[in-house]
């Protein structure tokens, strides 16, 4: 491990109150494991926020439909326009 890496994590650890560096390498580690577990927020409430661009007034766009078919997993949809100059 570089000289610099083993530096932060000593500096890492004292400025949290870790016991030393292995403790945040294990943490670490947990930590990453978990994200690609896939288990750490399954029972979680989640949310999100999607942004669609597209022209308006082209053609009804697809997100549209999708947005509409599950209208019931929506909290609030909202549609922004912006309009240039012809």
């Amino acid at each position: 491990m570089p000289a610099k890496l083993i530096e932060h994590l000593d500096n890492h650890a004292a400025e949290h109150d870790y016991t030393g560096r292995s403790e945040v390498v294990r943490e670490s580690a947990r930590t990453l494991l978990t994200e690609f577990d896939g288990t750490r927020l399954k029972d979680e409430a989640l949310a999100g926020v999607v942004s669609v661009c597209y022209d308006f007034g082209v053609r009804r766009h697809a997100s549209s439909d999708r947005r509409h078919r599950n209208r019931r997993l929506l909290a609030r949809a909202a549609g922004v326009g912006q309009f240039r100059d012809a």
